[in-house]
């Protein structure tokens, strides 16, 4: 599912008490498919390949075959050697479909499914507020200065209404915004096609 882009401004008209906030990074949008083996493909279903480190790390947490996860492959210091994984979402855990269950109960699954290293992790939620999201966009410019980075290895913030389902669509889900991304101004960064 895609979120729902809005900007920094929108979101002075919403609730948000009502949503959680996960830090959006600059990477590729990924997702995780056991079949046997671990196999990762883009939202366009094009099989990827990644580093070792991150299929070796998923294989030894003995994940059910038939889990579908979704997430983001990245790196801090430069594109295209993408060492990290963030998992924000379960689709399907073994053989039973987790869409229609709200994200708080996806979440406690992939928390159970994935004990996180130093490569596989989840990415960290957070009660939306305007404090928080000043917070996450000075710790993605500080970055930026700090490498010399062309963009941030995190770009913005995405937000998702609290006891949401998931709606799994390629386009922009804007019958359903219940996921709104912002990428902070400045920020915008590579995203494949």
């Amino acid at each position: 599912m895609k979120p729902v882009l809005t900007t920094e401004e929108a979101l002075k008209s919403i609730d948000l008490s009502k949503y959680t906030l996960e830090k959006k990074y600059d990477g590729w949008r990924v997702i995780v498919i056991h079949e046997g083996q671990i196999k990762f493909y883009t939202r366009q279903k094009r099989e990827i390949q990644v580093s070792n480190s991150i299929r070796d790390s998923l294989h030894k947490m003995n994940i059910p075959r038939g889990t579908v996860l979704d997430g983001e492959i990245w790196n801090p210091l430069k594109r295209a050697e993408w060492t990290n994984i963030d998992l924000w979402d379960v689709i399907r855990n073994g053989t039973h479909g987790m869409s229609k269950c709200p994200i708080e109960e996806r979440k406690s699954q992939l928390q159970k499914l994935i004990n996180g290293d130093e490569v596989v992790k989840i990415v960290g939620s957070y009660q939306a507020t305007f404090e928080i999201i000043e917070q996450i966009k000075e710790e993605a410019w500080e970055a930026r200065k700090k490498n010399d980075l062309s963009s941030g290895f995190i770009h913005g913030v995405v937000l998702k209404k609290k006891g949401s389902l998931r709606y799994d669509n390629a386009n922009r889900s804007t019958e359903n915004p219940n996921w709104l991304k912002v990428v902070f101004d400045g920020m915008k960064g590579y995203e494949p096609r």
